[in-house]
């Protein structure tokens, strides 16, 4: 009798944190200011991730969304946003608050660093 070894490839965990379709804008006496409009990402375990763009691009107000920072006049109005399959769409703040203390967020204001202090 023979044994066939059958290799089967380990299975991937799904990715970490989804998001599409993010849409966050500022809600004003103005008018609407659509400051995130259609943001994607997959980001699997172990990946970094680093937004760069132009001043007024956006970076930081996803960042903020993306962590649950977000204050009004500001609002998600569209999109998915999901930290390892949980729908964060609907967080509590208090789940937001017990997430971001499991999870490790680096945030860093580069204006801070630009105006050097007389």
């Amino acid at each position: 009798m023979q044994t066939q070894v059958v290799e089967k490839p380990l299975a991937t965990p799904g990715p970490v944190l989804q998001v599409h379709g993010l849409k966050t804008h500022f809600f004003t006496r103005n008018g609407v200011v659509k400051a995130v409009d259609g943001v994607d990402l997959t980001l699997a375990e172990g990946e970094i991730l680093g937004l760069v763009g132009e001043s007024g691009s956006g970076k930081s107000i996803t960042g903020f969304s993306l962590m649950g920072l977000l204050d009004e006049p500001g609002r998600i109005v569209d999109g998915e946003l999901r930290l390892n399959g949980e729908d964060l769409r609907g967080a509590s703040p208090a789940r937001w608050r017990q997430l971001r203390g499991q999870e490790t967020v680096s945030y860093t204001h580069l204006r801070a660093h630009e105006t050097p202090e007389h």
